[in-house]
């Protein structure tokens, strides 16, 4: 017989399965992801990055750092990092592991089943039966898992920071090279003006029979050189232009403003090696990176040893078929049997595998930044030497023997092969110089780049 009390139990059950589903653990303020508004300010990847919050759109950001006068180096690198999609996508990757951290330490949901004898519908005591279930993990089960979830999502984390410093290399290199090119040609456009004085030097003298004719065309000659080369030097602009414009995410043939006219060259010598590998050490984001796979494959250790332990699920049931009220109310509690220990045996030692392989990898990589910036520093004091040999000797020397020569050409005291000759390697010693100066700031970039950092830092001072 149905009693007046099994409505209500039926009900006190549907209930606390309500409450079972809306019961969760508390979530802490840094496990909650941002919101979209949050994600798109990102507040917190100015210090992560080094190029800091702007309300700028990339868009905006690239029109701004590539519609001023002259086109500079650190606006550039803003733009590049604001405006590739490689930053973007792997900052995406980074939100959803966030966010897959978050559902990995919640319960199960809890089970309602309801079952009744169709044949009991219209007897005097109606057969149906109500249970609810829910799933109990082990205590610190679902905190180990949370935990090495979040350790996952920390090291994705700095593959943004990886990405940014490599597009921010890249974007610099490019600009150097635009630089070399542009003022190649201006070098290249002054020393064919100076030829142009020379052929109507050699032009006047043949005509009161004081040369001969090949003078002039020999000057021809080496117009007509400058010419081809400067055709060279253009195409090699274009293609650095054409770099720029894939790194800012825009059509190869889009014009750019010019790079500034002069640079000068930092011939500041960096901080000792050891000095510099310290630095390094405590702040490069490979470094940072490994050591956060570190701590995932120690976390994942630590929830694969927790996955051994049982789950308890605990059962509650009422049953209307039983003749006598006392036994209609079931509570229960079941729990697996761990027979099969070879599973979860071989997921602890794979993680414990992680963990070596992880910590195998950091020292590896500390081995790999050391010898990084131990080279890039002695190329750059090989390039300050450089750069101070063609300001302080071979520059001064070509332009007197250019003004030398010059002199007697026009005095009768030589041929006009010398001040060709002198011109050539004038224009040769300059254009070496230029190269010389944009290697040198090429070399400070890759040095601040082992060094974790952005290379227009090197504008401020490079790696000191």
């Amino acid at each position: 017989m149905t009693t007046k009390n099994e409505p209500w139990i039926m009900l006190a059950l549907a209930g606390a399965a309500l409450g079972c589903a809306t019961a969760r653990p508390a979530e802490s303020p840094s496990d909650r992801a941002p919101s979209d508004g949050a994600a798109l300010q990102r507040p917190d990847e100015g210090a992560e990055t080094g190029v800091g919050p702007s309300s700028e759109t990339p868009a905006e950001l690239v029109v701004r750092s590539t519609s001023g006068p002259r086109l500079e180096r650190a606006a550039l690198i803003r733009a590049v990092i604001a405006r590739n999609p490689d930053v973007a996508t792997r900052r995406h990757a980074w939100q959803a592991a966030r966010q897959r951290s978050r559902g990995a330490g919640v319960w199960e949901d809890p089970m309602l089943a309801y079952s009744f004898a169709p044949l009991s519908i219209g007897a005097e005591r109606f057969g149906q039966t109500v249970e609810l279930s829910q799933k109990l993990p082990w205590p610190g089960k679902l905190g180990s898992e949370t935990a090495a979830a979040e350790r996952d999502a920390e090291w994705m984390k700095k593959d943004i920071r990886i990405s940014e410093l490599d597009l921010a290399l890249a974007a610099s290199l490019a600009y150097d090279d635009y630089w070399l090119f542009e003022r190649s040609l201006d070098v290249n456009a002054t020393h064919k003006g100076l030829l142009g004085e020379i052929q109507q030097s050699s032009e006047a003298q043949y005509s009161v029979g004081m040369g001969s004719l090949s003078e002039p065309l020999a000057v021809e000659v080496e117009i007509t050189r400058l010419e081809e080369q400067a055709l060279a030097l253009r195409s090699e602009r274009d293609v650095a232009v054409s770099r720029l414009n894939v790194l800012l995410h825009r059509a190869p043939e889009t014009k750019l403003p010019p790079p500034p006219e002069q640079r000068q060259a930092d011939l500041t010598v960096p901080a000792s090696s050891n000095e510099l590998q310290r630095r390094a050490l405590g702040q490069s984001p490979e470094l940072e990176r490994v050591g956060a796979k570190v701590r995932a494959a120690e976390a994942e250790v630590k929830a694969a040893e927790r996955q051994a332990y049982p789950d308890v699920t605990v059962m509650a049931s009422y049953s209307t078929m039983w003749a006598d009220p006392e036994h209609r109310l079931m509570l229960g509690v079941e729990a697996p049997i761990p027979l099969q220990r070879a599973e979860r045996t071989s997921r602890v030692e794979s993680a414990r595998a992680k963990v070596a392989e992880a910590r195998s990898e950091t020292s590896h990589t500390a081995a790999l930044v050391r010898a990084d910036i131990d080279q890039a520093r002695r190329q750059v004091i090989e390039s300050i030497e450089r750069v101070k040999l063609y300001d302080g000797r071979l520059l001064p020397a070509a332009k007197n023997q250019v003004a030398a020569a010059r002199t007697d050409y026009v005095a009768g005291k030589t041929e006009l092969a010398m001040a060709i000759a002198a011109e050539r390697n004038l224009r040769e010693i300059e254009l070496g110089r230029l190269a010389a100066i944009a290697e040198l700031w090429r070399r400070r970039a890759r040095l601040d780049r082992a060094l974790g950092r952005l290379p227009f830092d090197a504008e401020k001072g490079g790696a000191k």
